[in-house]
């Protein structure tokens, strides 16, 4: 769906990652998001992963979402929230 829309990732994951996650995520998951961060040393592997599971927690909206910026919105401006 975002390769049909021609929406590359360096589009969201550099403003995810400049951010440190603070925009897409509510504030108790961002500390632990950061500690998983901090304890794998900020890790290429771990990155990758988070946003792959960020891309997927918001398969639903982006599936649903019938053009490019709406999806750019979902991507970048939706609060995610963490299930412990």
């Amino acid at each position: 769906m975002l390769q049909s829309h021609e929406i590359e990732p360096k589009i969201y994951v550099v403003n995810w990652i400049m951010t440190m996650f603070t925009r897409i995520f509510q504030f108790d998951s961002i500390l632990m998001i950061w500690d998983i961060l901090l304890a794998n040393n900020v890790s290429r592997k771990i990155l990758e992963e988070l946003c792959g599971a960020i891309i997927c927690g918001r398969k639903k909206a982006i599936l649903s979402s019938k053009n490019a910026s709406r999806i750019i919105k979902v991507l970048l401006h939706t609060k995610l929230e963490i299930d412990e």
